[in-house]
């Protein structure tokens, strides 16, 4: 797990997320950048 992913987890879980919400954040997160990459990599 990367260094930001688990302060991103730890953040959630400090302002008492539900861990389905967390995993949800995490996973939608996650596919956007995803997005956000392949556009990156497609655009140059």
């Amino acid at each position: 797990m990367t260094p930001l992913r688990q302060r991103y987890i730890e953040d959630m879980h400090l302002r008492g997320l539900a861990p389905t919400t967390q995993r949800s954040y995490v996973h939608y997160v996650t596919g956007f950048a995803r997005f956000f990459d392949s556009i990156c990599s497609t655009s140059a």
